[in-house]
């Protein structure tokens, strides 16, 4: 980074602390080698390796079957490091041994469509079928879905194995692989239970097992390579390409929207404009101008998180392969409802959360009311107490964290005779 990219880091970390962190920087690290899982109300990320998983599992609900391969792979020296590349293997049962000159001709990719029955393992689902997945069919009778397709996956160090999904069932996932040749078999069983809440669980060919990739937070975005097809002048076709870009979290939306008025975008005017498909975002908010990065000032994202906020974004520098680093400037422009229907019709909103110092609480109530407002530390210790009388309508009302080292607290927010406790983070 050059002296005036790091004046404008330092100017940015600076507004950060002051204005309640409006700026984010996010990074795959050098040679764009890690996967970042970033949560924008956390102002945080959690990087992973790109090597780090192989295939992942939809776990979120009885009627998705959704099977993702890790299509990430970054740079070495330069040049592209191997990823993991998954194909139809072209045999009819787990037993035949597939020919790779044969099944190098299907190579299979995640749709980026959803996190739900879209993935690499899904590609050939029939969507006239429900109860077709892909890799395999809904068996009513057994209640569960029998595995019907065998795969090849090239691993990142060059060799072959060959893989199939035996069955889901109410205890989960139980796949085999081996060799192409059927030594070195393997079958191992995904227990939902032991995943609960989260909804995805990733695998690791190498280890044999299981992977923790998803933080404990929820992820709004993340930025990862991937893969998709963009049209070649040159050979006049659609070509595979690895691309450095953000994927929207599980049950997020996005919306891309070009204008000259960044600054200006409101979200009501574009609030119809938001799409579940997973790249919306995408790649393109950066571009490669023969010797450096530049940055679009076209554009703007409306995101809504699973918790229902709405964040505007823009990005506003890109450093590249040397260390994947983004910083994208945000606002939060809807404040998420907090058991709106169980608090007499009031409307909720912390922000920001986390703070330094101030934050807003605002309540939209359908009558006057007689509000309570008491931070607590997290073994139940009052800190302070504030009654208000609001009237009808928008309340915004503004507090103070005083002299608090950073942490979690409890914000309690009592509205008549309903009583709501929200986490708060303080982070200085």
């Amino acid at each position: 980074m050059n002296k005036t990219l790091q004046y404008v880091a330092f100017l940015l970390l600076l507004s950060q602390n002051i204005f309640g962190q409006d700026y984010q920087e996010i990074s795959t690290a050098n040679g764009y080698n890690q996967q970042a899982y970033v949560s924008l109300s956390q102002n945080t990320q959690t990087q992973v390796a790109n090597t780090a998983w192989d295939i992942a599992f939809d776990i979120s609900s009885q009627q998705t079957a959704g099977v993702f391969m890790n299509e990430s792979g970054g740079l070495i020296n330069g040049q592209s490091a191997p990823r993991l590349m998954v194909y139809d293997a072209k045999v009819a049962t787990f037993d035949k041994v597939p020919v790779i000159d044969t099944f190098l001709k299907y190579e299979l990719l995640n749709l980026e469509l959803s996190w739900k029955n879209d993935g690499a393992f899904n590609l050939s689902r029939s969507k006239a079928n429900p109860f077709d997945f892909g890799w395999g069919v809904y068996n009513p009778a057994a209640f569960q879905v029998d595995g019907s397709k065998v795969f090849a996956i090239a691993k990142r160090n060059g060799s072959y194995i060959k893989f199939m999904i035996n069955k889901l069932d109410a205890v989960g996932y139980t796949f085999t692989y081996a060799n192409l040749d059927g030594t070195n078999s393997k079958t191992v069983t995904l227990k939902k239970a032991d995943y609960t809440g989260k909804p995805l669980v990733h695998f690791s060919f190498d280890k044999n097992d299981f992977v923790t990739v998803f933080p404990s937070y929820p992820v709004d975005f993340i930025y990862q390579r991937y893969v998709t097809q963009l049209f070649d002048p040159a050979s006049n076709t659609y070509i595979n390409y690895t691309l450095t870009g953000i994927l929207n979290g599980p049950n997020v939306k996005a919306a891309k929207i070009f204008t000259a008025d960044q600054a200006g975008a409101k979200f009501e005017t574009y609030k119809d404009s938001l799409k579940t498909e997973l790249d919306v975002i995408g790649h393109d908010w950066k571009a490669f101008g023969g010797a450096s990065w530049t940055v679009p000032t076209d554009r703007v994202y409306f995101i809504k998180t699973a918790d229902n906020s709405v964040y505007k974004i823009f990005f506003i520098d890109f450093e590249g392969s040397s260390t994947g680093t983004a910083v994208l400037q945000k606002e939060i422009v809807v404040t998420t409802a907090i058991d709106e229907t169980d608090l007499n019709s009031a409307k909720l909103g912390v922000y920001p959360n986390p703070t330094a110092q101030d934050f807003d609480v605002t309540i939209d109530n359908a009558k006057n009311e007689k509000v309570a407002l008491q931070l607590m530390t997290i073994d139940n210790q009052a800190i302070w107490k504030h009654q208000y009388d609001l009237p009808t309508g928008l309340n915004v009302i503004h507090e103070n964290v005083g002299d608090l080292s950073n942490g979690i607290y409890i914000l309690q927010i009592n509205i008549g005779n309903k009583i709501v406790s929200k986490k708060l983070s303080v982070i200085k």
